[in-house]
């Protein structure tokens, strides 16, 4: 048993999440719930939540929890893996077939923990908790490798003349309270419970274009000009969230949960590349100021006990994310969760999910999730949950490093009659045609609850 929860605080401690390119590099990637009971039903539990982690989806899911001492630990361990492609033309410029030119697969990590006590006052309990989780996560990790157009038979690759990168990691994350209340003397039970979180985080974004010494030594006469930008960003704020719960019968509860829209204050710190990258470094700090916000939400949940011998839970939410607030050119976004949960022998909880979104910059971008997992009591007072999810979408994207630049004649303008010493057949010229990205994202959430 010892070696069983160290094993699970080992996980907890040091686990894994990897995330999109595409939303690392602008509005940031949204965590889901660290609590795996609840992403193993979807992410629903608005209604009929467990666990402390419930609160970040509604605060009066405190006040549900039992009188006395809790704590949960949870984190996850993700992999994102991303393909970018472009089309290929025959001669009679039809698309004939995709042909992939970068395949990155990459993870990072966060951590979560939430601690909550209560009391009972005849028919009423009062609960104050405490939380630390991340909001926002910018991690994000992009290469690309650049080679000639010489001929690659006999199993070999053409000369790599450049590497692309760009390199994102960071995180806002919210450290806060809540306090919710519990009453019995209105229906079955009736709960409302308020959030106030500080938030605050940090970002080092880089992208980078490196020449190799093969590049520099095809062309000699003059210096080919890596390329290099990173920007440090710091933000911090407030977020207000509150929540309310009802129980109407011992098999159906609603409930509602609203998220402020909140305005970070943003300082970003930006430098530029001095000529040549790894000898000179980078220039010159760049410092302004201004705001990052995150989009205020409606959700509302229904939880559904029906009347079977075995314990059996359904959670259903939807949610508006009102994207609007913080873009004009955003549309407000659609959000919905269902979940399941039966119990096997009464200990065993086995559960369902899916979770369905879009992305506010393109509607017709979905993210269609399905999930899954289990609980189990580790000791006592000890649970284990445990959730699995995996997430697959394809969109079009601008190329992240247009090829013209790696045409070395544009960057000869001392010689006009320079021709190019990099490329033999086809000179890169900036493509007009979308890539396309095929996204995946597999992960594994585990969450360790403890009762006093």
């Amino acid at each position: 048993m010892r070696t069983t929860l160290s094993i699970l605080c080992l996980l907890l401690a040091a686990n894994i999440a990897a995330y999109s390119l595409w939303e690392a590099d602008g509005l940031g990637n949204f965590s889901l719930s660290p609590d795996a009971r609840t992403a193993a039903m979807g992410d629903a539990g608005t209604a009929g939540g467990q666990g402390l982690f419930s609160l970040l989806l509604n605060p009066a899911n405190l006040g549900a929890q039992p009188a006395g001492l809790h704590v949960q630990l949870g984190g996850a361990l993700l992999m994102d893996a991303d393909k970018r492609s472009i089309p290929l033309f025959d001669s009679f410029d039809s698309v004939v077939d995709e042909a992939t030119y970068a395949d990155n697969t990459n993870t990072w990590s966060e951590f979560s923990l939430a601690a909550a006590w209560g009391r009972s006052f005849g028919l009423h309990t009062v609960q104050l908790g405490l939380h630390h989780a991340p909001v926002v996560n910018f991690d994000a990790r992009y290469e690309e490798e650049v080679r000639t157009d010489d001929n690659s038979d006999y199993n070999s690759y053409p000369p790599l003349i450049a590497w692309n990168e760009i390199d994102s990691e960071g995180a806002i994350t919210a450290t806060g309270g809540t306090l919710s209340l519990q009453s019995r003397s209105l229906l079955d039970w009736f709960s409302v419970g308020v959030s106030v979180e500080m938030l605050s985080g940090e970002r080092t974004w880089e992208r980078r274009v490196v020449w190799t010494e093969a590049a520099r030594d095809s062309v000699q006469t003059f210096i080919l000009p890596d390329q290099a930008r990173k920007t440090d960003t710091e933000w911090d704020g407030m977020r207000f969230r509150g929540g309310l719960q009802c129980q109407l019968n011992d098999r159906v509860a609603l409930a509602l949960a609203y998220t402020a829209k909140a305005e970070l204050d943003q300082t970003l710190k930006t430098r530029t590349l001095v000529q040549p990258l790894y000898s000179e470094g980078y220039g010159n700090v760049v410092e302004t100021d201004g705001e990052y916000i995150l989009p205020g939400s409606v959700r509302l949940g229904v939880h559904y006990q029906p009347r079977n011998f075995w314990r059996t839970h359904v959670n259903f939410d939807v949610e508006l994310v009102q994207w609007s607030g913080v873009d004009a050119g955003f549309d407000d976004a659609w959000r919905w969760y269902v979940g399941i949960e039966h119990s096997v022998w009464q200990t065993t909880p086995l559960r369902l999910g899916f979770r369905w979104e879009t992305s506010p910059v393109d509607d017709s971008v979905a993210m269609p999730t399905i999930t899954g997992g289990a609980g189990f009591p580790l000791m006592a007072g000890v649970n284990v949950d445990v959730a699995l999810h995996y997430t697959q979408r394809s969109y079009h994207a601008t190329d992240l490093f247009p090829d013209g630049y790696y045409n070395d004649v544009t960057h000869n303008t001392a010689d006009p009659a320079y021709e190019s010493r990099l490329w033999n057949y086809t000179v890169p010229a900036d493509r007009d045609e979308l890539d396309r990205v095929d996204e995946s994202l597999l992960g594994l959430q585990v969450s360790l609850s403890y009762h006093f």
